[in-house]
C-alpha cells in the first residue's frame, strides 16, 4: 500500500487579509487525479480573490485532502492572487466566491478563449462584457474591471482570436482565422454572451469595445442586439472613405504577392506608424496611445502588444468597418437601444474624435433615440489609460447604471 503524503503549506501575515499559501502536493496522488492531469483538460485558472479570500484559502487547505490539487496565493494590491490546479467540476463553485477568475472557454468556432471574469463586489446589477483592440490583450482591462465590480458589474473579458492566450487551430498569433475570421470572431462574442446569459440569468448585458473591439461590437450588434441592454463603442473609426478602399487594395495586392498570415508591410505605415508620427515630441513609438508615460512605457514592455497583424487580419477588419459604415447593416438593429459613443480629441486614428461624431450624427439620423456621445478633450488613443481615465470611467459607470436599471425596469418580475 503506497503511504499517504501530507501537503506542505507555507503560511506568513504580512497585513490583514493577507495570507500566501503553496499547496504543493496532493494526499495520495495514486487515489486522485494529479494536478497535472487536471492540467491537461483545461482546468488550470488563475483566481485574483476579494477580502473574504482567508477563508476560501483555509478551505482550499480542508478540501485539498479530500479532491487533491495544487495551489499558490499571493497578495496583490488590496487582493490575493490565486493560482490553481483543480478538477473541472470544482472550478465554477470555486469562482463563485473569488474575485477574479482567468479561466478558458470553448466555443462551437473550435477556439480556446483566454478570459477573465470579474466578479461584482456588491449584490450585481449587470454584466459588462468587453472587447479588446489589435494587438493587445484582455488583462490590459483589469483596472476597468475592477471599477465597474465595485460599481455592482460582473465583467467578462476574453482575447480575440490571434491575441493574448486565445488558442484555435486556424488562428496562429496575428490572425483571426485561415478563413471565415470575421463570422468566427463574432461567433464567439455570441458564445460569450450565451454563456453570460447562462451563468447570470436576468442581469442586464452592456457590451464594450474599444477601437478593433469596438469595431467588432458594432458588428456583433448590427448581427443580433435584442438580447443586450446597451452598447459602448469606443475609439472606433468608421469612416473609412476612399483611403480605406485604397487601403483594401494594398492588402489583396500583399494577399497576393506574400500570403494572407504574414504581417502587413504597408497597413502599419498608413495607421499606427503614421499616428505616431502625429504626436508632438513624441518619446515612443506607442506615445499617440496615451498621455502617461507610465501606461506607454507598460503596453511598450508587454510582449503580447504591438506586434504588426498578419495581411487577413487587416482585412477581416476592413470588411467589419465597411460593414459598420454601411447604414443598411443598422436595418435590424432596435432604435431604442442605448448607444455609448466615446473619442479622443487627441487621438489620431479617429482624426481626433470626428469619426466618431460622424458615427453619432448617422446614428441619430437612422432615429436611434438613445444615444450618448463624447469627445474628451486633449485625450489621445486609449481612453481608459489616459491621464484622464478616472473621470472618464466614472462616466461610463454612470452611463451604466441607469442603462442596467433602466432595462432591470422593463422585465417581468
Amino acid at each position: 500500500m503506497q503511504e499517504r503524503r501530507q501537503p506542505r503549506c507555507r503560511r506568513s501575515f504580512s497585513a490583514p487579509s493577507r495570507l500566501i499559501c503553496l499547496i504543493d502536493e496532493a494526499l495520495d496522488p495514486s487515489a486522485n487525479p494529479s494536478p497535472a492531469e487536471w492540467s491537461r483538460k483545461g482546468a488550470t485558472c488563475s483566481e485574483t480573490l476579494n477580502r473574504n479570500a482567508v477563508a476560501l484559502v483555509a478551505a482550499y487547505r480542508i478540501m485539498a485532502p479530500i479532491f487533491g490539487f495544487a495551489a499558490d496565493c499571493r497578495p496583490s494590491g488590496d487582493r490575493l492572487s490565486l493560482s490553481i490546479a483543480s478538477h473541472p467540476k470544482l472550478l465554477n463553485r470555486w469562482a463563485s466566491m473569488a474575485g477574479r477568475l482567468r479561466r478558458e472557454f470553448s466555443t462551437p468556432t473550435g477556439a480556446v478563449l483566454a478570459q477573465t471574469v470579474t466578479l461584482a463586489d456588491r449584490q450585481p446589477i449587470g454584466v459588462v462584457q468587453i472587447n479588446h483592440g489589435m494587438a493587445e490583450h484582455s488583462a490590459r482591462y483589469d483596472r476597468f474591471a475592477d471599477a465597474l465590480a465595485d460599481a455592482g458589474f460582473h465583467v467578462y473579458a476574453h482575447d480575440h482570436r490571434g491575441h493574448g492566450g486565445t488558442k484555435a487551430a486556424d488562428a496562429v498569433p496575428g490572425r483571426f482565422a485561415t478563413k471565415d475570421g470575421v463570422e468566427k470572431v463574432l461567433a464567439d462574442i455570441d458564445a460569450v454572451h450565451d454563456q453570460i446569459a447562462a451563468e447570470h440569468p436576468g442581469l442586464p448585458l452592456i457590451v464594450f469595445g474599444h477601437s478593433m473591439g469596438g469595431i467588432v461590437a458594432l458588428n456583433s450588434v448590427l448581427r443580433r442586439s435584442d438580447h443586450l441592454a446597451g452598447a459602448a463603442i469606443w475609439n472606433a473609426n468608421f469612416s473609412p472613405g476612399l483611403l480605406g478602399r485604397a487601403g483594401q487594395a494594398m492588402l489583396a495586392w500583399e494577399r497576393f504577392r506574400l500570403g494572407s498570415d504574414v504581417p502587413s508591410r504597408m497597413l502599419p505605415k498608413l495607421t499606427f506608424q503614421d499616428w505616431a508620427k502625429k504626436i508632438p515630441n513624441c518619446r515612443t513609438s506607442a506615445d499617440w496611445l496615451s498621455r502617461d508615460p507610465a501606461e506607454v512605457d507598460k503596453y511598450v514592455a508587454d510582449p503580447l502588444c504591438g506586434w504588426d497583424a498578419s495581411v487577413s487580419l487587416w482585412q477581416d477588419v476592413f470588411q467589419m468597418v465597411f460593414a459598420g459604415a454601411d447604414d443598411r447593416s443598422f436595418a435590424t438593429v432596435r432604435r431604442d437601444l442605448p448607444i455609448n459613443l466615446v473619442g479622443g480629441g487627441a487621438d489620431p486614428s479617429t482624426v481626433n474624435g470626428k469619426a466618431v461624431e460622424e458615427l453619432a450624427a448617422r446614428m441619430r439620423k437612422m432615429g436611434f433615440s438613445n444615444l450618448v456621445s463624447k469627445i474628451w478633450p486633449q485625450t489621445r488613443h486609449e481612453s481608459l489609460n489616459d491621464l484622464n481615465r478616472d473621470e472618464i470611467t466614472a462616466d461610463f459607470i454612470g452611463w451604466a447604471k441607469r442603462v442596467a436599471a433602466e432595462r432591470s425596469a422593463r422585465q417581468p418580475a
